[in-house]
């Protein structure tokens, strides 16, 4: 993959748990990951300000 990637989770996403984020980020050669804490799986409707601005800062 050469497209620019962050992949955004949530600490409380149950069903996901970090190893698999960790994972994908270490598959996907640059990528970066970003965990909010206080969330789970919603973390898009959660923290959307927060969503948008790291995406925002991928460049």
């Amino acid at each position: 993959m050469k497209a620019k990637t962050t992949l955004i989770r949530g600490d409380g996403d149950l069903p996901i748990p970090p190893v698999y984020a960790r994972a994908w980020k270490k598959a996907i050669s640059g990528a970066s990951l970003t965990s909010v804490a206080e969330t789970g799986y919603r973390v898009t409707v959660d923290h959307p300000v927060l969503v948008a601005g790291t995406i925002a800062g991928q460049g």
